[in-house]
């Protein structure tokens, strides 16, 4: 309930880590989850990964804030990192908590998805309430994908209300897109209605795309309500 916390260098209120499939319903967070970097409101990171693996998400809520003294801090999950033929699945999801991060790789539903290989990462029919915070790369979804290969990131469904505050690269949906290689980012039927402010490398949808190899990308339906400010 609200009256507790969990505290950890890495740390999530449902697990620190995930170490095969795992499937999350109906599920309600009301603590607060506080760490150093890998910090999320239900699991803190899952990383390597090597077999078919199936994580999923339905109907559930966050309330909790989640503060990351450091990197990859998610209202979710903080850190989504070296797996291969993963599904991660959020659907029909709320996120209400605020989170905050000192560092970079800060995301309302993911912080980091981070060399992934065959991986496919989707979050549909969800809302964000809460608000987001840290030094760069920052988005309302999902902070940073970097490094990914044949990975698909699809977003649809789904409207941020939270405002989103970095010093640079923040987006109201994703804050940057680097280095990916053969990867798709699929945003349909959505809307961002927060603020999104920053230095530097501001969107009201995607902050930063550099560097990246045979991506694709389709926007449709989709809206930007929100004041960006950079």
């Amino acid at each position: 309930d609200s009256s507790c916390s969990f505290t950890g260098y890495s740390a999530g209120a449902l697990s620190v880590s995930v170490n095969g499939s795992l499937t999350v319903k109906n599920v309600t967070n009301n603590a607060d989850v506080n760490g150093t970097e890998d910090v999320g409101g239900f699991v803190g990171f899952v990383e390597d990964l090597k077999q078919q693996t199936a994580i999923s998400f339905e109907y559930c809520v966050n309330h909790g804030s989640v503060t990351g003294n450091d990197t990859r801090v998610g209202g979710f999950v903080g850190l989504v990192s070296g797996n291969t033929n993963t599904t991660m699945t959020i659907s029909n999801s709320l996120n209400n908590g605020d989170v905050t991060g000192n560092g970079v790789f800060i995301g309302l539903f993911i912080g980091c998805i981070y060399g992934n290989t065959n991986t496919t990462v989707t979050i549909s029919n969800s809302t964000i309430n809460g608000s987001a915070t840290g030094n760069d790369y920052i988005g309302g979804f999902v902070g940073y994908v970097w490094r990914n290969t044949n990975t698909t990131v699809t977003i649809f469904n789904s409207i941020n209300n939270g405002s989103v505050t970095s010093g640079s690269s923040v987006g109201g949906f994703v804050g940057v897109l680097n280095l990916n290689t053969n990867t798709a980012i699929i945003i349909s039927n959505s809307a961002n209605n927060g603020n999104v402010t920053g230095n530097g490398s501001v969107g009201g949808l995607i902050g930063n795309i550099w560097m990246n190899v045979n991506n694709t990308m389709t926007i449709s339906n989709t809206t930007n309500n929100g004041n960006v400010t950079g």
